[in-house]
């Protein structure tokens, strides 16, 4: 990843000189957590950030930017926004904090050998790191690692790609990195392309009165074009916000990121995007991007397995009430992606999988409204795609890491409107065919414990329940 270093690099310098310096005491580190839990980021969360060519939420954005450093885990139960400013603010707390992910067990095998064998003591934390994949940076430059990481480099096949992640994972977590994609201001024209922070950072409140803190930095200029007191404003709230975070002040964290997302929103309202858009998908992924569906699933598979299977007409119908809801629920999801994404949500395999699944589920619905609601088959297709469902959002729910849940722009294949409606075809199928197997399992297991073949018939008759 390529990034204009020297300006940021400076920036950043600048603006850790401004800010109280950090404690790193056991027993300030043991706050942490109680600080993370007070601060209110939705603010910050949901302002819109220009990034890879389209605008989404910051909230969104410090979930794809952490996901390159942490991948699935959380970093002690911090919300990814809140880690992408406290990587920002306080870098050192992270220096010998497990927090890059290595997803390739052989690599974590390796690692952790070579720490053992050097330091024994080393032996807990190695372990830990075994089953979690976690790591910190002190760990990765320890002089057993790093001859171990250059060799494992030029393994193309096995581990060439997991050390390319880490390079990756360390490059991203900088402080240089992270502020210089805070794009967050919008520009003044149509085309001109998104501001970040570090433009306006240095900004004084006051034009006529320098502040003591900016003495000896380099002087900036308002970014033309846009109004010049909001942008003081959000440079005064930007210092007094990096000032409390370092402070561990919640309540002045809380008014600066309230102050400071107010200030952007108005410097250009016309190029800015609609905030109850970008609330929603600040939400979105604070929800897990709602996959903890499959639990409503999993319920309607079991009041539909009893009503399938002793014929108890309270089970049926409990299970297709729950099953609709069910549904609902999934119906929202997708189209609440949709509506972020701005376009149909079929463009990476977290959105094949999901949409897929939905798509299932819909067809199991028109088949059982007007097609198999009075016969013997008879909730066999719901529970089929209730089956599929479940598979499915348990997949994005907690394979993440196969599963990427970021959304991002639409391929460019898919521009071409018969490879669209060849895409969207595929996709549904895959449900089908999932759906298909699962009824065909329960026939087969019903046969097989000495049930007649009465679903078989080529003739549906009526069910009698």
């Amino acid at each position: 990843m390529k990034f204009p270093c020297s300006r940021i690099l400076v920036a950043v310098v600048a603006l850790v000189a401004l800010v109280v310096p950090v404690c790193t005491a056991t027993a300030q580190e043991a706050e942490a957590p109680a600080f993370h839990e007070q601060v209110d980021l939705e603010p910050i969360g949901g302002l819109a950030v220009h990034i890879q060519g389209r605008i989404k939420s910051f909230g969104s954005h410090a979930n794809a930017m952490m996901d390159a450093v942490s991948g699935p885990k959380s970093i002690a139960g911090q919300s990814p926004t809140f880690t992408y400013l406290d990587m920002l603010f306080r870098p050192q707390a992270y220096e010998d904090a497990d927090c890059i992910y290595i997803k390739n067990k052989l690599v974590r095998n390796v690692i952790a050998d070579a720490v053992v064998e050097s330091d024994p003591a080393m032996t807990e934390r190695m372990d830990v790191f075994r089953s979690s994949g976690l790591v910190s940076p002190t760990v990765l430059d320890r002089p057993e690692v790093t001859p171990l990481l250059r060799n494992m480099e030029s393994d193309l096949i096995r581990t060439a790609k997991q050390t390319d992640a880490i390079k990756s994972a360390r490059t991203v977590m900088t402080p240089a990195f992270l502020l210089d994609r805070m794009r967050v201001i919008p520009p003044s024209t149509e085309d001109e392309k998104w501001h970040g922070l570090a433009e306006i950072m240095f900004l004084p409140v006051d034009a006529d009165v320098l502040e003591a803190a900016l003495e000896g930095l380099p002087p900036q200029d308002p970014i033309a074009g846009l109004d010049e007191a909001e942008q003081r404003r959000a440079a005064g709230a930007w210092r007094e916000l990096v000032n409390a975070w370092n402070a561990s002040d919640a309540e002045a964290v809380n008014v600066a990121a309230a102050t400071l997302g107010d200030s952007l929103r108005t410097l250009n309202p016309e190029a800015y995007p609609s905030v109850e858009r970008l609330s929603w998908e600040n939400w979105y992924f604070e929800a897990d991007q709602l996959t903890r569906g499959w639990l409503f699933y999993m319920l309607a598979i079991i009041l539909l397995l009893l009503g399938t299977v002793y014929r108890w007409r309270w089970a049926m119908w409990s299970g297709m009430l729950v099953f609709t809801g069910a549904f609902a629920f999934q119906t929202f999801a997708v189209a609440l992606r949709w509506w972020i994404a701005g376009r149909w949500p079929n463009s990476n395999m977290f959105e094949a999988v999901t949409t897929a699944s939905w798509f299932g589920v819909l067809c199991a619905v028109l088949l059982e409204i007007f097609v198999l609601r009075r016969t013997a088959f008879r909730g066999l297709v719901p529970l089929g795609a209730a089956a599929t469902a479940m598979v499915a959002l348990m997949t994005a729910n907690f394979l993440p890491v196969y599963l990427n849940p970021n959304i991002s722009n639409m391929m460019p294949v898919l521009h071409d409107v018969w490879l669209y409606i060849h895409t969207n075809v595929i996709i549904f199928s895959y449900a089908l065919i999932f759906m298909a197997s699962v009824t065909a399992g329960m026939y087969i297991l019903y046969r097989i414990v000495g049930g007649k073949a009465v679903y078989a018939r080529a003739e549906i008759g009526r069910a009698h329940v």
